[in-house]
């Protein structure tokens, strides 16, 4: 018997800019209710969005050095990623070898695919993409700031994260032979009307078996709280390592809270705003060891990591009018997109229910 489709999508958890096309799907404006194809906040800042002013190479005794000289840059897009930057070695992080990065307008490095969710998610988040959390919270690098990102095996840099590694990790025989630099410069957050800017940068030093990650937080201005309004000003944002399994994760002290900006005046090696860690294996280290508690039995390589969830059911259902004795069947597959496919979240629903069992 011929089956009759319907397909439904509900309506986007967020109003911020939307642009993009599907066939067969209706995308719904959150507030209203009513069909939308792009939907705008026309939301304006007073922060300034050139760069003409920046200089080529940036960089002091915190950062790395960094810059339109040197690196490449983001697209200016609202809870926007870079496309899978190819690796040239195959980094060893959280236990498996990946040979591609997405750095992500969001604060974030994932290995699996692209994040855009804007709204931080307690660790661990178990959907399989391994990640690294400088600062996950919705930064909008359209308003101000840009995001910068560079491979590199340059002699200076990598003697540079040698000896930072070497003076932190005493017992460690470590040189490194390969790093990958991300730095956020000066970016706001969305909505923002003010001129608070955050900056700060990870890098992730490799010798092909350990690989450690620096997080260096130069300022942190937002999230605050307006002194003469008493209201937060910016969003909490999240920072930490997160393997992509219910095992093998570390949130940095503050987030999720207005301390979070503490990162930038605090340290777990004795440098201010300097968070170092080890992350070949799947749980996170520093300088004293494990972070974690979990005694869960790491995941193969065959584990697969989850980008678009499906689940079939079929129910039966009783129709007493039916001339198949009531016996109806109603089968619903429900596919949950990630934030990798669409840039809010959306549950994408098909329902096939055919008139009658064949």
């Amino acid at each position: 018997m011929p089956h009759h489709h319907k397909l439904y999508m509900v309506k986007l958890l967020s109003g911020k800019n939307i642009q993009y096309s599907a066939s067969g799907v209706a995308i719904f404006h959150p507030l209203t209710g009513t069909p939308v194809s792009t939907f705008s906040t026309n939301s304006q800042s007073p922060l300034a969005t050139g760069s003409a002013d920046t200089p080529t190479i940036l960089g002091d005794d915190l950062l790395y050095p960094y810059g339109p000289a040197i690196d490449g840059t983001s697209p200016e897009s609202d809870d926007g990623s870079t496309p899978a930057i190819p690796l040239s070695i195959d980094l060893p992080i959280f236990g498996h070898n990946h040979s591609y990065v997405y750095v992500n307008n969001n604060g974030l490095l994932s290995f699996h695919f692209q994040i855009g969710q804007y709204t931080p998610q307690a660790l661990p988040v178990a959907f399989g993409n391994p990640f690294v959390a400088l600062f996950w919270a919705d930064i909008n690098n359209q308003l101000a700031g840009d995001v910068y990102y560079r491979e590199t095996t340059d002699p200076d840099l990598l003697s540079r994260a040698t000896s930072d590694v070497m003076t932190y990790f005493r017992d460690v025989n470590f040189t490194a032979q390969w790093a990958f630099v991300a730095t956020w410069n000066r970016v706001a957050y969305f909505g923002s009307r003010t001129d608070k800017v955050n900056t700060f940068q990870a890098i992730l030093c490799s010798d092909g078996n350990l690989t450690f990650v620096l997080l260096n937080y130069d300022d942190l201005q937002w999230p605050s709280v307006n002194a003469s309004s008493n209201l937060t000003e910016g969003p909490l944002a999240l920072a930490g390592l997160n393997s992509g399994y219910s095992t093998g994760y570390y949130t940095l002290p503050g987030s999720m809270t207005l301390d979070i900006v503490n990162l930038s005046s605090t340290s777990n090696v004795n440098v201010t705003g300097r968070w170092v860690f080890k992350v070949d294996g799947l749980h996170p280290e520093d300088v004293n060891g494990f972070l974690d508690n979990s005694t869960d039995v790491p995941p193969t390589d065959e584990t697969p990591f989850i980008d678009d969830f499906y689940l079939n059911v079929s129910i039966p259902i009783y129709q007493p009018d039916s001339p198949e004795n009531g016996n109806w069947e109603m089968e619903m597959e429900i596919g949950i997109l990630q934030k990798s496919n669409l840039p809010n979240s959306v549950i994408l629903a098909r329902w096939q229910n055919p008139e009658a069992l064949d």
